[in-house]
């Protein structure tokens, strides 16, 4: 991954979400194609001194991987606050880093200032660049696979009618009429 994009109105999600969390941090995901962010969920933070670190809630992370799946988005990025210091990672981000191929976007934030840096930490840590664009732009460059979505339907399709030949089998037989 040489650089993540993320359009002004997700990056202003994960803002709002470092503000209305701070002097806490936050976290959350970042849900996309490729190297675009088009989708921001907030995860809580359960950390047992959340002013100095995160840890996500194992309940959120599930049902918010659940939901990007079945919207076909894969993880782009994680993203957390550093409340009163700079977006830069810390020995803990990169120490308990789980994710190391992922983009890390960290948001430094205080009273006075935000700022944003995207790392990758992995062998090496690197900053990578940042690039924003309008929604519009992230639509017309997404890696959109339609055999995937033609392959969930005929799946769908066919456990569907087969559910219905399953319940119609099931059926008592009709009661007997009496003839005239």
């Amino acid at each position: 991954m040489k650089s993540i994009t993320i359009a002004p109105i997700y990056l202003r999600q994960m803002i709002d979400d470092a503000q209305r969390n701070y002097p806490n941090e936050c976290c959350g995901f970042g849900f996309g194609y490729g190297h675009r962010v088009l989708e921001v969920v907030p995860i809580r933070n359960v950390a047992s001194h959340p002013s100095h670190a995160y840890v996500m809630d194992a309940i959120d992370q599930t049902k918010a991987m659940f939901n990007a799946f079945n919207k076909g988005y894969e993880l782009v990025c994680i993203y957390h606050s550093h409340p009163n210091s700079q977006p830069v990672p810390s020995e803990t981000d990169i120490r308990h880093n789980h994710y190391p191929s992922m983009a890390h976007c960290i948001i430094g934030i205080n009273s006075k200032f935000v700022e944003v840096g995207v790392w990758k930490l992995g062998e090496r840590v690197e900053r990578l660049p940042l690039l924003d664009s309008n929604a519009y732009e992230h639509v017309e460059g997404l890696s959109y696979d339609p055999i995937s979505n033609i392959i969930r339907f005929m799946v769908l399709l066919g456990v569907s009618i087969f559910v219905i030949a399953i319940s119609i089998y099931l059926l008592p037989p009709p009661p007997e009429l009496p003839l005239p």
